[in-house]
């Protein structure tokens, strides 16, 4: 497998000192690929040409500084070598930017403090992008919610408003609804705004309060809607954030409509979690968590694929508790101890499960079981627990269930918004797909670099240009190359190494 380099600048104008630091990153064998920069103009053009991942740069570069570097850098890490009692210099750096300092000595020991300052920066890279991803996917987000969402200064001055806000007061875009002051006209003069704003001060958040908002053409509607403050770390309000909803054509479905926002706020908390999981066994426990809040059936069971032996069986249940050993007697067996091979379902019992559709299931739990526990009992099991009705939901991965869910619901129980659940459960099972296909690719990798380090045959990949991406020991025994010979030969054509071959 080949190791990814990362690509450093190098910028230094003293030709010794960026001498000492190539040659202790080389002499470290860290996978860095350095290219050097001697003077500020070669360095900015450098820049212009290709990306980097870390810039390494003295403050001082004669026709410049370090600043104009990291005014050039567009978002690049640069880390400033500084000499000694130039600290202010290097806090100033830090504040325009800079993502660390070194100081240098007489004694070049700061060459062993560029490492870790390098790994640290790179690292921080990686989580500024893994933030900058998920505040775009929270606005896109923000952006397709049927409710209202705005931001305000304490003045009035909207600063933020998604679609759904525009269209509920009836403006043609953003651009036009911030013309306005929301406090004084889109508020109507009936709305508790000192209350209001007075609240939010006090206790930094206002919930489902309902007013009265007016519309561009003087319209008035009624409006749920909530607010927290946003405050700077010395505590001053930076913003006022809502959510609005006009109900004034459902009050009748109050009820429902703050139901149908709590599920919406588990969607959104449930997209973020599920991205930032590390373990499939963590989405399935988080799955069955959410779809417990969501159902009002108290009878809920996440089953799972277990490769080890091919079957589907329960791996986490909500509700038997009380039960459990009741239901027990009545099957016979304990029913996480079921295990149930796919090839031994019909197909049109394998397509209640992979239909990415809750679905009732005739025969429930007798067909859940794929048939494999006596219809009597599970009958006996179903009377005793109250059930009326089954209800399941699978997904599959590369073709293979791999897992579902089984709601199991009383008279007067309901899945109420269902489109919601199937959701969740359609984002929990590509969460899972994510985490089994990085599995499947570690293994993979894991094999092909067993495969190749092994290998008895001299194995080289190169790139179009004839460079050296990939060697194992055989061919470098065959070759008579010894790992110093490697940055040399790594460079070197095909053709150049045809040559050699044929002079062998």
């Amino acid at each position: 497998m080949t190791e990814h380099r990362h690509a450093i600048l190098l910028i230094d104008d003293d030709p010794v000192d960026r001498a000492a630091v190539r040659r202790y990153l080389d002499e470290q064998r860290l996978p860095y690929t350095v290219t050097d920069a001697g003077s500020l103009p070669a360095a900015l053009a450098s820049i212009e040409q290709h990306r980097y991942d870390v810039i390494l740069s003295d403050y001082l570069l004669g026709e410049g500084t370090g600043l104009d570097v990291l005014h050039r850098a567009g978002g690049t890490p640069v880390i400033f070598i500084t000499g000694h009692g130039d600290e202010a210099i290097a806090a100033r750096a830090l504040r325009q930017g800079a993502y660390d300092y070194i100081i240098k000595d007489h004694d070049r020991h700061y060459l062993t403090a560029l490492p870790g300052a390098i790994s640290n920066s790179l690292l921080r890279r990686q989580a500024e992008q893994a933030l900058v991803e998920s505040e775009r996917r929270n606005r896109e987000l923000l952006e397709n919610l049927p409710s209202g969402v705005y931001q305000t200064t304490p003045a009035g001055v909207i600063l933020y408003a998604n679609p759904a806000l525009v269209w509920m007061l009836g403006y043609d875009s953003f651009e036009d609804l911030a013309r306005v002051n929301l406090q004084q006209q889109a508020m109507s003069p009936a709305h508790p705004r000192d209350k209001f704003f007075a609240a939010l001060d006090r206790d930094g958040n206002v919930a489902n309060l309902e007013t009265e908002w007016r519309t561009k053409d003087g319209r008035r509607i009624i409006v749920r809607e909530s607010a927290k403050t946003v405050r700077a770390g010395d505590g001053s309000i930076l913003y006022y954030e809502g959510w609005a909803e006009d109900v004034s054509s459902r009050r009748l479905a109050e009820e429902k409509e703050r139901q149908y926002l709590r599920e919406l706020s588990v969607l959104y908390e449930t997209t973020s979690l599920l991205n930032s999981m590390d373990g499939i066994d963590g989405i399935f426990q988080y799955l069955g968590e959410v779809i417990r809040e969501l159902v009002s059936g108290p009878y809920l069971i996440i089953c799972r694929y277990e490769p080890a032996d091919g079957t589907i069986r329960i791996h986490r249940s909500w509700g038997f508790e009380q039960l459990l050993g009741r239901v027990t007697e009545a099957l016979g067996l304990e029913p996480r101890s079921l295990a149930i091979r796919t090839d031994e379902m019909t197909a049109e019992e394998y397509g209640w499960f992979t239909s990415g559709k809750l679905m009732a299931v005739p025969g429930g739990i007798h067909t859940l079981s794929a048939r494999r526990l006596p219809r009597a009992a599970c009958r006996a099991a179903e009377a005793l627990l109250g059930v009326r009705q089954v209800q399941s939901m699978g997904f599959t991965i590369e073709g293979r269930l791999f897992g579902g869910v089984i709601v199991l619901l009383r008279e007067g129980d309901a899945i109420e918004n269902r489109p919601v659940v199937e959701t969740i459960i359609n984002q929990a099972a590509l969460a899972i797909q994510r985490k089994w296909a990085e599995v499947q690719l570690r293994q993979s990798e894991e094999f092909s670099r067993t495969v190749i380090e092994h290998s008895p045959v001299g194995i080289t990949v190169r790139d179009r240009a004839g460079r050296l991406l990939i060697y194992n020991g055989a061919w470098q025994r065959i070759c008579r190359i010894t790992d110093a010979d490697i940055p040399r030969v790594r460079q070197v054509d095909m053709g150049t190494i045809a040559r050699s071959y044929a002079s062998w």
